[in-house]
């Protein structure tokens, strides 16, 4: 045998030995059979512009897969819409649309429009007992005729939570967004909101079991509203980065308990404006249970006021009972600070914008309570006098 050739068999006997040993090494692949090709479309639309296509499009949709899309245009909705044990399925609009003109003219993609056409005080969406949800891109209009927007309900057993909201417009009901309608209900819990505008509603959020718990919003707009946060009952509130005007109560807490936890609001610019009286408030916590509220790096601000509304200038921004803890952080005082009938209200590195410290209880109305206002400084950021009172 030539040397050349004992070198090709050479090479070619140490090439199989290392396919052989690559063999024996390499992980073993799972034999994936019987897989169809996706549908050339995921976007699936509904066959009718009402709720009945609407109810058809999200039961097809959680049957058969794929994404529940509404083309922009105007969706007439003259019966509640009801999502019934559902499982994680998306919806999508193509726009939410401007908040003051909600017909979106001037825009290049005209917006979602759900708008109600029923009996006044009808709901709109029903989501009963489901669970990962998404709607997106969208608004629900009530013309000022719907009770309620978007009803959240559960049953013994099945509760309903882990929903989204992402760019939605709530606009002109009684209600815009309401989770349970009974206390003892489960769940209606662990929802986000992202980017969700309430516009001209009574109430803009309400709660009303104990169990509606972990709440997140980011980016919450709030316009000419009554209320913009009801948590009749529930809690674990969480809010990050917030705007506001023409509202009259930003944040009130009904029963409160060990299931309202912490209701937490960061990066707030309110707009002090009321909308049936002259100023707005941020807050009411009855005394009726215990709770935790903290108003982090909050600027209050002015705005132009209706002289024709009922003069409410010496109204505390902030009223609390004697179960609640207040905590404000950084905040920017634009009005009186609190009234309180006992409780906890800590104040810590705020500025003032007029002499509003209270320095005696008639003037912020304390009747009791503990009251920690540390390092106040007005906007000159020259330091103001400190209160400490058990």
């Amino acid at each position: 045998m030539r040397p050349t050739t004992m070198i090709a068999v050479f090479v070619a006997g140490v090439a199989s030995t290392l396919l052989v040993i690559q063999s024996i090494n390499r992980p073993a692949t799972a034999q994936i059979t019987n897989i169809s090709p996706p549908p050339q479309s995921r976007f699936l639309t509904p066959r009718s512009m009402d709720a009945d296509g609407l109810e058809e499009l999200f039961n097809r949709v959680a049957r058969n897969g794929g994404i529940a899309w509404l083309p922009g245009g105007v969706y007439r909705i003259s019966r509640t819409i009801r999502i019934d044990g559902l499982g994680p399925i998306r919806v999508e609009g193509e726009g939410q649309g401007d908040f003051f003109n909600p017909e979106g003219t001037g825009y290049k993609s005209q917006p979602t429009r759900l708008v109600w056409t029923g009996e006044p005080g009808g709901t709109m969406l029903n989501i009963d007992y489901s669970s990962g949800l998404s709607f997106s891109h969208m608004q629900f209009d009530g013309r000022g005729r719907a009770g309620k927007l978007v009803q959240l309900r559960s049953k013994p057993g099945w509760g309903t939570g882990n929903l989204r909201f992402t760019r939605i417009v709530f606009r002109a009901a009684d209600v815009g967004l309401q989770c349970g309608e009974t206390e003892k209900e489960p769940n209606s819990a662990d929802n986000v909101y992202d980017e969700v505008t309430f516009v001209g509603c009574k109430i803009g959020f309400k709660t009303i079991n104990h169990q509606s718990v972990n709440h997140h919003f980011r980016s919450l707009g709030v316009q000419q509203c009554g209320v913009a946060l009801d948590f009749e009952r529930g809690g674990n509130l969480n809010v990050d980065g917030w705007s506001a005007t023409n509202f009259d109560l930003f944040l009130r807490v009904g029963t409160g308990g060990p299931n309202a936890g912490i209701f937490r609001l960061v990066a707030g610019r309110p707009e002090m404006a009321g909308l049936t009286k002259r100023f707005a408030r941020l807050l009411e916590a009855r005394d009726l249970h215990s709770c935790q509220v903290i108003f982090e790096a909050t600027q209050e601000t002015g705005a132009p006021i209706n002289e024709r509304l009922t003069d409410n200038s010496n109204e505390p921004v902030f009223e609390i009972g004697n179960k609640t803890m207040l905590s404000l952080r950084n905040h920017y005082h634009f009005r009186p600070s609190v009234k309180m009938d006992g409780g906890v209200y800590i104040d810590e590195d705020g500025r003032w914008d007029m002499n509003v410290v209270p320095d005696d209880p008639a003037q912020s109305q304390i009747n009791g309570g503990t009251v920690r206002i540390v390092s106040p400084r007005n906007l000159a950021g020259e330091t103001l006098k400190e209160v400490k009172r058990n």
